[in-house]
C-alpha cells in the first residue's frame, strides 16, 4: 500500500492545484516504493531533487493565484510562511542527499506525508474556498456576464474578456517555460534508457502531466478568443508569439 493514498477529500475544487497536488502525492509514493524494493541511491537522489523543484514550482503557483484573486492579507502572510518554512525544511534534506540511507528516506516521507494532508485540508482548502467564492461572485452559473448585468456595455464586457484571455497567455507561457527548462534536461532519444539519467523517468511523468494542462488552457484560451473576434474593433491578445 503507497505511504500517501489520494482521497477524495483532499481535492480544493480548483483543478489546476488538484492536479499539482496529486502529482506531489506521485512523487512520494515513488520514493515509498524505492524503499520497498532494492534502495538505489541515484535514483533516490533524483526523485528527491524533482520533489523540490516541483515543491517550488506548485507553491509559485499557489501563490499566483493568492494575488490574482485578492487573498486577505493576513490569509496570505500565513500562507507564504508555510510555503517558506517547508521550503527551507526540505531543502535541508538536499544538503545531505549525497550519504541519505534508507532510514532517512522513511522518516522525511512520514513528514512531508503529514506536512502535505495538513497543508492541503486546511490551508489549501481555505484557499480553495475563497477562489471558488471569488469566482461565484464574478461570473454567476448557467448565464453570461451581460445577461446578469444587462447595464453591461459590450464594450466593457469585451474588455473583461480580454483581460482574462490575457491571463490564461501569462499562464500558459509560465507552464510552457517550466515544461522547456525541465525537458531540455532529458537525453537526446537516441540515448539508450539503460544508461539514461535516472530522474529521466520522473521528469517526463512529471512534464506529460504539465502538458495535460497547458491544453486545458489553450482550449480555453482559445474559447476567450472566439468570442473577442466578435467583438469589431478589439485588439485580440497575440498569442501566436514564442516566449
Amino acid at each position: 500500500m503507497a505511504i500517501f493514498e489520494w482521497k477524495p477529500q483532499y481535492a480544493i475544487g480548483i483543478p489546476e492545484l488538484d492536479e499539482q497536488h496529486q502529482v506531489l502525492v506521485g512523487l512520494i509514493n515513488e520514493i515509498d516504493e524505492l524503499l520497498a524494493r532494492d534502495f538505489d541511491l541515484p535514483t533516490a537522489q533524483a526523485l528527491f531533487r524533482q520533489l523540490v523543484d516541483y515543491t517550488v514550482y506548485h507553491f509559485a503557483a499557489e501563490e499566483r493565484l493568492m494575488v490574482k484573486h485578492q487573498y486577505d492579507e493576513a490569509s496570505y502572510q500565513a500562507h507564504l510562511h508555510q510555503h517558506r518554512q517547508f521550503e527551507e525544511e526540505i531543502a535541508g534534506v538536499l544538503t545531505s542527499i549525497d550519504d541519505i540511507t534508507p532510514t532517512d528516506c522513511a522518516v522525511v516521507l512520514s513528514y512531508l506525508t503529514n506536512w502535505l494532508i495538513n497543508h492541503i485540508c486546511k490551508v489549501d482548502h481555505k484557499l480553495g474556498e475563497f477562489v471558488l467564492a471569488q469566482k461565484r461572485k464574478r461570473e454567476p452559473p448557467d448565464a453570461s456576464p451581460i445577461a446578469n448585468n444587462p447595464g453591461t456595455s459590450p464594450h466593457t464586457h469585451t474588455h473583461q474578456l480580454t483581460r482574462q484571455a490575457r491571463e490564461f497567455c501569462i499562464t500558459l507561457q509560465t507552464h510552457r517555460q517550466w515544461v522547456l527548462e525541465k525537458t531540455a534536461t532529458l537525453p537526446a532519444s537516441s540515448t539508450p534508457a539503460s544508461t539514461a539519467d535516472p530522474d529521466q523517468q520522473v521528469i517526463r511523468h512529471t512534464c506529460g502531466t504539465l502538458l495535460g494542462d497547458l491544453e486545458q488552457v489553450r482550449s480555453e484560451l482559445l474559447g476567450l478568443l472566439d468570442l473577442l473576434q466578435e467583438a469589431p474593433g478589439t485588439d485580440t491578445p497575440d498569442t501566436t508569439q514564442d516566449h
